[in-house]
């Protein structure tokens, strides 16, 4: 769970999104958070790199990711 500190809006997370969000936390990029979590899916490459930008996309819209790590 994310709490936005600003508007008191909480976030919820499944178990990848916890995962990306700790990744990013570190200052890990969105192509080395693919090849640390491909491994682990059974999906392609593609579809995994579309997931994790369009989750880093959407933490942006809300103002929880300021950096530009795609």
């Amino acid at each position: 769970m994310i709490l936005h500190l600003e508007n008191g809006t909480y976030y919820g997370l499944d178990s990848l999104g916890t995962r990306v969000w700790e990744l990013l936390e570190k200052g890990t990029t969105v192509p080395e958070i693919c090849n640390a979590l491909l491994p682990k899916y059974k999906v392609s490459a593609g579809i995994l790199n579309a997931d994790i930008t369009a989750f880093v996309l959407e933490m942006r819209s809300h103002d929880l990711v300021f950096t530009d790590q795609t």
